[in-house]
């Protein structure tokens, strides 16, 4: 029964009679097939509401892809799960099983690209590093330490002949200028070396980035249902030096009321799903105008800001349409949730109150932008805050994925 759902076929014409794959599970969808092939699923749009038949048929509702669809039933359904110890341990296991061959397979690249930057700059540098590998030899050449140092064990020479032989070994005239020459060739080199390692300072590196992103992983499951996974930071755009940072990466608040002060997401994303969610904690009385949100494109030279709404006038760029028929009304205490699917390319922008409930929300569609903009594959952008005239705003990051 469970492999019978295969031979339902897509009687659409030039879908070549492929399988049923996919059920679209969006309840506002106002398309009239729900039951999708993989030709229908590319022309059907929101793929994530898609739920894979096989997962319907052979899994639980606790491990179907992208089911529930609403958030609400989402974190039911993560609280239940993460709090069951054998499901709680599987997911885990899975977790980290991928990521230790995503992790180990980006070292071996990685590697394999060291491996090749070396070769190739080797072999374009031989001669020179031939040249400087002959000072270098007469310079730091430890033969002649060596045959003494075998005497020495051998009782041939007694410890006196040993220290003054290592004295004058050092203060060798001739070994004074072979190493001065050795300096000479590898200034020469150096202009050419493109690759160097130092591997204390690598190793440093590496270590250091290695346990900030253990430490962001710790952070994103102690928090309950609002991790901080990435932080925001000062742009240095226009007059953002002017902003103050009252907690690191957290909490901010604009100065100028007569200029421009843009706060961006420290992370960059191209894929996936992302958001945060940040809340007033002072709204500024006399200078209200303005405060835009969306996304940065790292990749163009002007119009930068793309999509966005100013939360205060609800001016907006491309197309960002109320999809409830409201307004924001920022004050303190408002929260803001902006969420971004950069595979589907929409961009939602909505006020959240008190108690949970949702007020104003604005919508985007980013797909007509993106292609007239750029490759898909190449869009990298980043969120923002934007402050224009706005006076003592003050906001705080709740959230971030």
């Amino acid at each position: 029964m469970e492999f019978a759902y295969q031979q339902l076929k897509c009687p659409k014409k030039n879908h070549n009679n492929s399988p049923f794959t996919y059920i679209c599970m969006g309840e506002s969808c106002d398309k009239p097939e729900r039951l999708l092939c993989t030709k229908c699923a590319i022309d059907h749009g929101h793929s994530n509401c898609y739920v894979l038949i096989e997962e319907v048929l052979k899994k639980s509702q606790y491990n179907i892809q992208n089911w529930p669809q609403d958030v609400s039933g989402q974190k039911v359904k993560n609280l239940i799960s993460w709090n069951d110890k054998e499901q709680a341990s599987q997911q885990i296991e899975s977790l980290f099983e991928e990521l230790q061959t995503e992790l180990l397979a980006k070292l071996q690249n990685l590697k394999k690209y060291m491996v090749n930057c070396f070769a190739y700059q080797g072999e374009n540098m031989r001669e020179e590093t031939d040249f400087a590998g002959q000072y270098f030899d007469r310079a730091y050449d430890l033969r002649d330490l060596k045959q003494r140092i075998i005497e020495f064990l051998q009782e041939d020479i007694d410890k006196e002949d040993m220290e003054d032989f290592i004295i004058k070994f050092l203060r060798n005239p001739e070994r004074k200028v072979a190493l001065d020459q050795a300096k000479r060739a590898s200034l020469k080199l150096i202009p050419n070396c493109k690759y160097y390692i130092d591997p204390v300072l690598f190793r440093d590196i590496a270590e250091k980035e290695f346990y900030q992103k253990v430490e962001i992983l710790k952070q994103s499951f102690t928090g309950g249902y609002q991790p901080v996974v990435w932080k925001l930071e000062n742009s240095g755009l226009y007059q953002s030096n002017q902003i103050k940072e009252i907690t690191p990466g957290i909490c901010y608040q604009s100065q100028c009321q007569h200029g421009e002060e843009v706060l961006f997401s420290e992370a960059e994303f191209n894929t996936g799903n992302h958001g945060f969610r940040m809340r007033f904690d002072q709204v500024s009385e006399n200078y209200r105008c303005h405060v835009l949100v969306g996304l940065y494109d790292l990749n163009q030279r002007k119009d930068e800001f793309r999509p966005y709404i100013c939360l205060m006038c609800c001016d907006h760029r491309d197309s960002m349409m109320p999809r409830k028929n409201r307004y924001f009304d920022v004050h303190s205490g408002s929260q803001i949730d902006v969420r971004a699917n950069f595979d589907t390319n929409e961009l939602e922008i909505r006020e959240i109150f008190g108690d949970g409930a949702e007020g104003a929300v604005f919508q985007s569609n980013l797909k007509n932008v993106v292609k007239s903009i750029n490759n898909r594959v190449q869009v990298r952008k980043k969120f923002f805050v934007f402050f224009s005239s706005s006076g003592a705003h003050k906001i705080s990051l709740i959230s971030s994925y």
